[in-house]
């Protein structure tokens, strides 16, 4: 293993996202991913389910259930600072505010909405992928749509907690200041594009849809 370069990034900054090389390592078709496309259908009904989502299907559902937990720390974090805040020239906690409570109301309902969402069509999917070696394309957009979605209202939800902080939200090392970092960081990558929805759209109006995030 050769060690080629570490990311330096934003947020997330403990994920280990380092780039590597491998040099004359050999490895049997047998053990490529490439084999499984190869096998014919029968056998590749015997593969367990995960093995039937492409690794597309992989990072939406995944980079999507990072943003949602990582929103959902930065609402459980507000919580506690909500109970002892008082804002400068205010006579009341943050949690007495009117807007506050819409706010983490709001908050909460759309990080369990996203995650409910995410979850039932990855079943569905699952299920569908049961009678065969891969997944249709229905299914396939459907993940891309949830992953999507779940991405944008986490950042979402975790912006206006951020704003509702205040100025404590700002300080390093701060939690609200952390999960603001991560949040930006997992939606900026690819998964989080708003173009996928253009995908979904097209493959949901009938026209001919660009597959290769899918």
């Amino acid at each position: 293993e050769q060690f080629v370069e570490r990311v330096h990034v934003i947020g997330l900054r403990g994920t280990g996202s380092d780039m590597y090389t491998l040099d004359e390592l050999f490895v049997p078709q047998e053990h490529t991913i490439l084999a499984l496309f190869q096998w014919p259908d029968a056998a590749r009904v015997k593969l367990g389910g995960p093995y039937r989502f492409a690794a597309n299907n992989i990072y939406a559902a995944g980079f999507a259930a990072v943003g949602l937990g990582n929103a959902r720390g930065a609402l459980n974090g507000f919580l506690d600072l909500a109970q002892h805040k008082v804002p400068r020239w205010g006579s009341r906690s943050l949690r007495e505010d009117p807007l506050v409570q819409v706010a983490v109301a709001e908050a909460d309902t759309k990080l369990a909405s996203a995650r409910c969402y995410l979850v039932a069509t990855l079943r569905e999917a699952e299920n569908a992928g049961q009678g065969c070696g891969a997944l249709p394309l229905d299914q396939r957009v459907k993940i891309r749509a949830a992953g999507t979605f779940a991405l944008r209202v986490a950042t979402e939800v975790v912006d206006r907690l951020y704003e509702l902080a205040g100025t404590t939200s700002i300080f390093t090392g701060n939690p609200l200041e952390r999960r603001f970092r991560d949040a930006h960081t997992v939606s900026q990558h690819l998964q989080g594009r708003i173009g996928h929805f253009e995908t979904v759209g097209r493959h949901m109006l009938g026209l001919e849809t660009e597959a290769r995030f899918v």
